[in-house]
């Protein structure tokens, strides 16, 4: 029984992690990146992961559960 409550927490832990930053080709050619988390908060910690320089723009969307961000010092940063 004790095996089986550990599997079911572990489950539901793994079902709550927030997914993995995905990275995608920005429309001004510079690499982008999505942040999805559970709370804003948990969206800003995982974007200054992803950017430990810091990064140089962010929309949020879906009440602020999702970030798209562009990291400083990705190569043609200031290519506007």
């Amino acid at each position: 029984m004790r095996a089986l409550a550990i599997v079911i927490a572990a489950t539901v832990a793994i079902s709550c992690a927030d997914p993995p930053v995905q990275h995608f080709p920005g429309p001004d050619g510079n690499t982008w990146h999505s942040v999805r988390c559970s709370i804003q908060t948990d969206c800003l910690r995982r974007a200054g992961e992803a950017c430990p320089s810091g990064y140089v723009d962010k929309y949020e969307l879906r009440n602020k559960r999702e970030m798209l961000i562009r990291c400083k010092g990705d190569l043609g940063e200031w290519k506007n």
